[in-house]
């Protein structure tokens, strides 16, 4: 199997980490500081994705590593 759209494990890795954590977009946007690209990238509208930097403030906010952001947990769920 070919690599997965990494924007798209961003996505599913914030997605989960906000729920476990009872976090709403809003309020990610408002810790991280930018409303409209948290929106794209969870809403999936992200094409690029997020830089380096708000990875890294969506990771602290979340409290886990940035690379669990990026990291492929598909296949452990199987």
């Amino acid at each position: 199997m070919g690599e997965r759209n990494t924007v798209e494990i961003v996505r599913e890795n914030v997605v989960r980490y906000m729920a476990e954590a009872g976090m709403k977009k809003f309020d990610l946007a408002m810790v991280v500081g930018g409303t409209a690209g948290i929106q794209r990238l969870i809403d999936g509208g992200s094409v690029n994705g997020p830089t380096i930097v708000t990875l890294q403030k969506i990771a602290m906010a979340l409290g886990v590593k940035t690379i669990d952001l990026v990291e492929d947990w598909s296949d452990e769920d199987e």
